[in-house]
């Protein structure tokens, strides 16, 4: 395996400086064929590693057809020897096995499906369930939504049919199917979707809201990416129930998680008809984004702390004791040390200052007013030189 990726490397790149010379590479290439494993299931295993050298640069979609290719004829090769049990034995043992699940998906054979759908459906080893993801796939895109609508499906489960529905493309005929043939029990899909928004092409809002529903508020935001990366209009509805709902979501997170979040606030900072309460609990419950990323800043909590003295005061006494009141011993919960950490963070980054007016004048009356209503609410709590501190 070594020899073959080393052989790989110094055909691609042959023109490189550090490249060995063709003679070398030929000798290089007998010896490797030499050791070549005579059982294909080790022979075939560096066809699904987890990272192929090609032996040309450029033209890729070529060298990904030949690679193609050359495993189908390996999976093929497997099969004929071992039947469906070696080809599933092969599939634990390399790291591509949905690859491998995606050759065997070639092979026309009524027999193979029937050892696979659904019992496979049903593995919590990731290599079998990958390698059954693979299988489905090449299997679609052999037969199209055909494959969904003449399998038998009688004896299946709900669970069996959400999850063989979630290995087909994320995409309106899938949603249609799973309402279709789930009924109530449409958890067992949507649960389990890889919910790709890309593969789509169509109007999210039924995926947006299936995912809220069933508890998949972190793939809602990256459905609500996509529509901002697309350029269509917000729903800030939606938007403002899958960032709130995502807060103790215990679903595993996305990739670009916080660029989509950032994105989705500042869109609803600039959308002039949010709802202000709305956007003041999204801005909160996300305030440790909104510092340092993507330029990102907590403009309505900002503009309230400028405008309401009584939210600057509430701040204070969150993260202040009064000196009314006597030092406890009693250890605060992690919850007010959240709300408290917050809170610490909105006023040391605040840079609203109260009296500036929205088209960029500053008026000495409010602000006198505003530092007279602080005065008098923090001289009644005990928090007046802590107050004047951060003022």
């Amino acid at each position: 395996e070594q020899l073959t990726k080393l052989i790989a490397r110094h055909k691609c790149y042959a023109d490189a400086k550090w490249a060995l010379s063709s003679d070398i590479v030929v000798k290089i290439e007998n010896t490797a064929k030499a050791l070549e494993p005579k059982n294909p299931f080790n022979r075939s295993r560096i066809l699904f590693a987890s990272e192929i050298d090609f032996e040309e640069k450029g033209n890729w979609q070529n060298q990904e057809k030949i690679l193609e290719e050359r495993r189908n004829a390996a999976i093929k090769e497997i099969f004929d020897l071992g039947g469906i049990q070696g080809v599933i034995e092969f599939a634990i043992n390399v790291e591509r096995s949905f690859d491998v699940g995606f050759s065997l998906g070639v092979i026309p054979s009524l027999d193979v499906d029937s050892q696979i759908l659904p019992a496979l459906l049903n593995s919590d080893n990731l290599s079998l369930s990958q390698f059954t993801r693979g299988f489905i796939a090449m299997r679609y895109e052999r037969q199209g939504w055909s494959l969904v609508d003449n399998i038998d499906k009688k004896e299946w489960s709900s669970f069996y049919i959400g999850r063989f529905l979630s290995c087909l493309p994320f995409t309106m005929e899938t949603w249609k199917r799973a309402n279709i043939l789930l009924g109530n029990a449409e958890v067992e899909y949507w649960s389990k979707t890889s919910a790709s928004p890309y593969q789509a092409r169509c109007d999210l809002t039924l995926a947006i809201d299936k995912l809220i529903e069933y508890g998949r508020p972190h793939a809602a935001i990256n459905c609500l990416g996509k529509i901002l990366h697309d350029k269509q209009p917000l729903d800030k509805t939606r938007a403002v129930k899958a960032l709130l709902s995502a807060i103790s979501s215990p679903e595993p997170s996305y990739p670009l998680k916080t660029y989509h979040i950032v994105n989705l606030i500042k869109a609803l900072q600039d959308d002039p008809e949010t709802d202000p309460d709305d956007l003041f609990r999204v801005e909160w419950a996300y305030l440790s984004l909104l510092y340092g990323h993507h330029g990102a800043v907590p403009k309505s909590l900002e503009k309230k702390l400028a405008s309401d003295a009584g939210f600057f005061c509430e701040l204070i006494r969150i993260i202040y004791r009064s000196k009314k009141t006597a030092k406890s011993n009693k250890e605060p919960t992690e919850q007010k040390k959240s709300i408290a950490t917050n809170a610490y963070r909105l006023l040391n980054e605040w840079r609203i200052p109260p009296g500036l007016q929205s088209d960029g004048s500053f008026s000495g009356e409010k602000f006198d007013q505003w530092l007279k209503d602080v005065q008098k609410i923090c001289i009644e709590s005990g928090h007046l030189e802590v107050a004047l501190i951060h003022v």
